[in-house]
């Protein structure tokens, strides 16, 4: 290995090594007291703010006990003003992950100061929902109300939660943070470099 290949190939080390850091996913919600659990044909969710640029990696659901899902449950991320931005079914052969399992997507770019509804599908399933009278979210969002709305089908939870309890949680999300700007530049700079050096020994 030459001289210069090293440098570029160490340069990439240090580069890759903020973003290996950020690539574990956090989890959005963690509920703590539970009140009460639920069911019936409704999408359960809850709104909040994305205090910074996020990638969305993975949509969830609540599995009461942690022994598995009786049902397969639809999962989807909306503008704050309806706008589906993406979905996913949690079944029972995701991954558990806390008190929810969690199916992959394609990374969705949620924007810093931008308000967003998370919400699933209970349709009736013996699985129910989390009524939690505590709660923590990590820094990166803020969570503003739960929200909810009627029917069989995934729909978007336009209607607030009053029922005077913190929030219902069915639905969830894991995410990572987005790599700083600088990161990123530094990082395309290493790779060209490299394929500089390949180009030359091909000469």
């Amino acid at each position: 290995m030459t001289k210069t290949k090293s440098t570029y190939l160490a340069l990439l080390a240090v580069l890759l090594s903020p973003m290996a850091a950020n690539a574990d996913s956090i989890s959005a919600i963690d509920p703590v007291g539970e009140a009460a659990f639920g069911s019936g044909n409704f999408t359960v969710g809850w709104s909040f703010t994305a205090n910074e640029d996020i990638l969305v990696t993975d949509l969830g659901y609540y599995d009461r006990g942690a022994d598995g899902l009786a049902d397969d449950h639809l999962v989807g991320v909306w503008t704050i003003g309806g706008m589906l931005l993406g979905s996913a079914t949690v079944t029972n052969a995701n991954v558990l992950d806390g008190l929810f399992r969690y199916a992959s997507i394609s990374s969705l770019l949620l924007s810093a100061g931008m308000d967003y509804v998370i919400g699933a599908l209970n349709s009736n399933s013996a699985d129910g929902y989390i009524a939690s009278v505590s709660f923590s979210t990590p820094d990166e969002i803020s969570f503003i109300q739960g929200r909810f709305a009627g029917g069989g089908s995934l729909a978007f939870p336009g209607s607030v939660d009053n029922t005077g309890g913190a929030s219902i949680f069915g639905a969830s999300f894991k995410f990572t943070e987005v790599p700083e700007p600088g990161t990123l530049a530094l990082l395309g700079l290493g790779l060209a470099g490299m394929s500089i050096t390949r180009r030359r020994k091909k000469v």
